[in-house]
């Protein structure tokens, strides 16, 4: 970039500070007749256009907290608390990451394939009778309706664009499952938890205390507790 450009970038940033020289007009930063003025504000436009916020019934999104979002339903009707339950309480006792097993390599937990259900419910022979939900599983096994079609999982939970999280770290890490999930061997289908808010300052808080920290990093822990709270941690 050139200098006679670089000097009237910055002329004009002054200009908008009420500094006005070199042809840009003063801005009065008090002003209400600001175009974005400082609060909160809109993330999608109005249905009847951008303006002044109206008492209808409008989705109203802001910058700050967060959105519910519902689950639709899935395709199967997968019984975490048969499979997570332990074995005392009358379930499996799996491990989350039997199904999960991306979670411990990679950024995404994953959801399990036919392959994964099939060596159970296939190979181990299990009885459908009377459980539709399995008649719905065997269709995408080998001979069935859907074979060789992938399971249309439902994501349950989402985060925005903007937030980078990878389960590997934090399963590498020394954090359990249900320290966000919550204890799922209580769910049927799955659900987000209310304790996982999913919000920035619940995530920071979990950076700032969870014992884990001093744990993998002892006398640098509060050097890596400073390097998770930098905004690149999170917003890569």
């Amino acid at each position: 970039m050139s200098r006679t450009r670089t000097a009237q970038i910055m002329a004009c940033l002054l200009a908008a500070f009420g500094m006005g020289f070199l042809g840009c007009e003063n801005v009065d930063i008090e002003s209400d007749a600001h175009e974005f003025p400082k609060g909160s504000h809109s993330l999608l436009p109005f249905e009847n256009g951008w303006g002044e916020q109206e008492d209808t019934d409008v989705e109203w999104r802001t910058s700050v907290g967060r959105v519910e979002q519902p689950v639709d339903e899935q395709p199967i009707a997968f019984d975490h608390s048969i499979h997570a339950s332990t074995v005392e309480d009358g379930g499996l006792g799996m491990d989350c990451q039997y199904c999960h097993s991306n979670a411990r390599k990679s950024k995404h937990a994953g959801v399990p394939g036919v392959e994964t259900c099939a060596g159970c419910h296939q190979k181990g022979n299990i009885s459908t009778e009377g459980r539709p939900e399995l008649d719905k599983l065997k269709e995408y096994f080998p001979g069935g309706a859907k074979e060789g079609q992938p399971i249309p999982w439902v994501k349950v939970h989402d985060v925005p664009d903007f937030v980078h999280f990878n389960h590997s770290r934090h399963i590498k890490g020394g954090l359990e499952c249900t320290e966000c999930h919550a204890d799922m061997s209580k769910e049927t289908v799955a659900v987000r938890a209310e304790s996982m808010s999913m919000e920035m300052g619940w995530c920071l808080e979990c950076h700032n205390e969870h014992p884990s920290v001093d744990d993998n990093y002892g006398t640098k822990a509060e050097l890596r507790r400073a390097e998770l709270k930098d905004c690149y941690t999170c917003h890569q």
